[in-house]
C-alpha cells in the first residue's frame, strides 16, 4: 500500500482518494508577490520555479508545465539535488519559487511565505495491489470501508 498525490491509475492496483489539499507557492518574504493574499497561475507564469530531484519533484515538474503552458508559456522549472527543506532554503536564497501542499506550510522557514494558488487542490490517494492478500492490510482495509460507509473521514479518525 503507498499513499500518493494524485489520482492516476496503477495497473493491478486499486485506488481510493482520501483527501485534498490546498496548493500553494512558496516564495522568499522579499518577493513582489508575497504582499498578496492569493495568487493565480498568471501571477507567476514569468517566475523561475524550483523543484527536488527526490520525489515529489518530477510531479511538480509536471504539474507546474501543465498550468503554466496552458496559458501558452514554457516556464523555467530547475532541479536541484535537494531534499524538500533545502529546497525551501533555496527559495529563501531567491533562487526560485517552488510550489507546497497545506501540510508543508505548517513548516517555519525563515524568510519564506507559502501564498495559496486560487482554488487549486491537490488529491491524496491510497493505492494498493488488488494481489494484496496481507492480514493486516486487508483488515486496514475493512476500517477504512466501515469509516467511509459511516461517512467519517478515514484522515480525521487516524489524527
Amino acid at each position: 500500500m503507498a499513499f500518493l498525490t494524485g489520482t492516476l491509475e496503477w495497473e493491478g492496483c486499486e485506488c481510493r482518494h482520501l483527501w485534498s489539499e490546498q496548493v500553494f507557492v512558496a516564495m522568499p518574504e522579499q518577493h513582489v508577490l508575497a504582499e498578496a493574499e492569493q495568487l493565480d497561475w498568471v501571477d507567476v507564469m514569468g517566475e523561475r520555479f524550483i523543484v527536488s530531484d527526490a520525489a515529489p519533484g518530477q510531479e511538480i515538474y509536471n504539474y507546474l508545465v501543465q498550468r503554466l503552458a496552458g496559458l501558452g508559456r514554457q516556464p523555467e522549472i530547475l532541479p536541484h539535488s535537494v531534499g524538500r527543506h533545502n529546497l525551501l532554503s533555496l527559495v529563501a536564497l531567491g533562487q526560485g519559487l517552488t510550489l507546497a501542499s497545506e501540510g508543508v506550510t505548517a513548516t517555519q522557514v525563515p524568510d519564506v511565505v507559502f501564498r495559496p494558488i486560487g482554488n487549486e487542490t491537490l488529491p491524496y490517494s491510497m493505492v494498493w495491489s488488488t494481489q494484496n492478500d496481507n492480514p493486516a492490510f486487508l483488515r486496514f482495509l475493512d476500517i477504512a470501508n466501515s469509516l467511509e460507509t459511516q461517512n467519517v473521514s478515514l484522515v480525521t479518525s487516524m489524527a
